[in-house]
């Protein structure tokens, strides 16, 4: 009897992704380097401060922060595709948050700001392995897209936390904190006056000089009668006068503005009594709230330009993966898979 033969049913490839511990290292070196890199510009900026002048290196230091904070995401990204061990991508996770820490005063401020870092990575390579599932085609850009956005909220809120933990944390904070405002502010003023006064301010001029140059009391005293004794006579008594009015229009101001100061004193030092007075007596017990509002302030600042961050960082990532697969550090494999059709 004859038997037909069976036509060969073709199985499904099973694939299973080659994970080299040493291309793994790489990627995991430079994920935390990045980081680290993010957190230490961070911290740099937190302690000179910012003061946006286009004049200063503030804006480049701005600059790379951003580009910096990008790029750990493009390699964070880049390690939650290429690393398929829940573990491994785990402790990468946990060393990434555990860099938030290591620029900044160990408080709990910072300890939460770094258990944020690690529940929003790994939860985004939770999201980006299960988006990786369902693709038949690997898009970087669409593939680091899911759940970018926020993780991105996430790691800004975190950065917030680590700004408000360096308000409020260490010794003296407080004083620190309240030193650090009363001379921001102290430097606003300044600006303000150089602007309306001109030439009349300077924050090296005494308070004297200030005082006489609003006022116009000093002229050019110089009078001829024609008989030198009467001259000098007369111009030291007009030199006399002229110094009692400044004496009078600096006492006038002081009492105005409610401080103490010597008339050789700078008016930086006068500009900054003149600030601290009025912090106490407006501010008083609500400084206590300032940081909190401060850290709130820059979070909501930060986050509007999340759009932002989330295109360059996908852009990015899509460079990246070509350059990588030119490298031959990653290959792109076609494989068959078995798919549900639907119809009536």
């Amino acid at each position: 009897m004859r038997v037909e033969k069976q036509p060969e049913v073709k199985k499904e490839e099973v694939f299973v992704p080659h994970q080299p511990m040493n291309k793994i290292t790489v990627l995991a070196i430079l994920t935390v380097m990045s980081s680290l890199l993010f957190w230490f510009l961070w911290s740099r900026m937190l302690v000179t401060g910012v003061s946006f002048s286009f004049v200063s290196r503030d804006v480049a230091s701005v600059v790379v922060t951003f580009f910096s904070f990008c790029l750990m995401f493009v390699l964070a990204g880049v390690s939650s595709v290429l690393i398929i061990r829940k573990l491994i991508f785990l402790i990468l996770a946990f060393m990434l948050g555990l860099s938030t820490m290591v620029f900044s005063r160990v408080s709990i401020w910072s300890v939460v700001a770094g258990i944020m870092v690690l529940l929003a990575f790994f939860n985004w390579y939770r999201e980006i392995s299960a988006d990786l599932k369902s693709r038949i085609k690997f898009l970087p850009n669409r593939t680091l897209g899911t759940g970018l956005k926020t993780v991105v909220t996430v790691l800004i809120l975190a950065a917030s936390f680590s700004y408000y933990g360096f308000l409020v944390s260490g010794q003296d904070a407080s004083e620190k904190f309240s030193n650090s405002l009363v001379t921001t502010s102290s430097r606003a003023v300044q600006n303000i006056l150089e602007m309306y006064y001109q030439d009349k301010f300077s924050p090296k001029m005494t308070l004297d000089e200030f005082v006489a140059n609003i006022t116009d009391v000093l002229g050019d005293v110089n009078l001829d009668t024609g008989q030198k004794d009467l001259n000098e006579i007369i111009n030291q008594g007009l030199n006399h006068a002229q110094q009692q009015l400044v004496i009078e229009a600096r006492n006038d101001f002081l009492k105005t503005m409610g401080i103490e100061a010597a008339g050789s004193e700078t008016m930086d030092l006068v500009v900054e009594k003149i600030v601290r007075k009025n912090m106490d007596k407006y501010l008083g017990s609500l400084q206590k709230y300032i940081p909190a509002i401060l850290a709130l302030g820059l979070f909501l600042l930060l986050n509007i330009f999340n759009f932002i961050y989330c295109e360059l960082i996908k852009s990015f990532s899509y460079v990246i993966f070509h350059i990588l697969a030119w490298l031959k550090f990653v290959k792109v494999k076609k494989v068959q898979v078995e798919a549900e059709k639907i119809t009536l």
